[in-house]
């Protein structure tokens, strides 16, 4: 079967999905993104399993992490970084730090049980330190198994969505619980009154 329907059908779905968008007041309020997502699951589990649509899909992926890469750096102002550079730095430092704690905390209790755990682990540092690019790009560079890639970024979608829906709902009321800001008593001030 060709390969052109099912690289079409990646590369304009999420365009046609935009169009809707902003032509169908009813679909205004979807958010193409996970729209996308989620007829790309839906279709990927269902009418689209043949070896081509998955060669198709598989080839517009790395083609897509090719081209996305330098189009991503292409927007930085190297410039000004010397002048934001520190706490972003030391932001981007404590989370590298807390990564690599992560992965060889995780090297000791599961690379018994887990054969893959090194691939595993290049996956998870890739994605939580460049993101999605990072993941696609480290899986063509490790010659990673497409289901360990495939459960490593469903289970960070998933896991990243319930994270950011959580901090957008009810975080302030569930930490508000356990970290009581003091409130200080101010005198009130007397106000002369200007009534003659």
């Amino acid at each position: 079967m060709n390969m052109l329907p099912f690289a079409l059908l990646a590369l304009l779905f999420p365009a046609l999905v935009q169009l809707a968008r902003d032509r169908v007041k009813l679909l205004s309020s979807f958010n193409p993104l996970l729209t996308s997502y989620a007829v790309g699951i839906l279709l990927g589990n269902t009418v689209l399993r043949n070896g081509a649509a998955f060669a198709a899909f598989d080839l517009v992926a790395t083609v897509s992490v090719a081209f996305s890469i330098p189009l991503m750096l292409f927007t930085l102002d190297v410039r000004s970084w010397g002048k934001s550079t520190g706490k972003i730095m030391l932001g981007m430092a404590l989370a590298s730090v807390s990564i690599v704690l992560t992965v060889v905390s995780g090297f000791f209790l599961f690379s018994g049980a887990l054969p893959e755990y090194p691939n595993l682990a290049g996956l998870l540092v890739g994605v939580y330190t460049g993101g999605t690019p990072n993941l696609a790009a480290l899986r063509i560079a490790l010659g990673v198994d497409n289901d360990l890639y495939l459960a490593v970024h469903g289970a960070d979608v998933v896991i990243s969505a319930l994270y950011i829906f959580f901090y957008i709902t009810v975080a302030k009321w569930v930490i508000g619980k356990f970290l009581v800001v003091p409130t200080l008593a101010v005198p009130a001030l007397a106000v002369p009154s200007l009534v003659v």
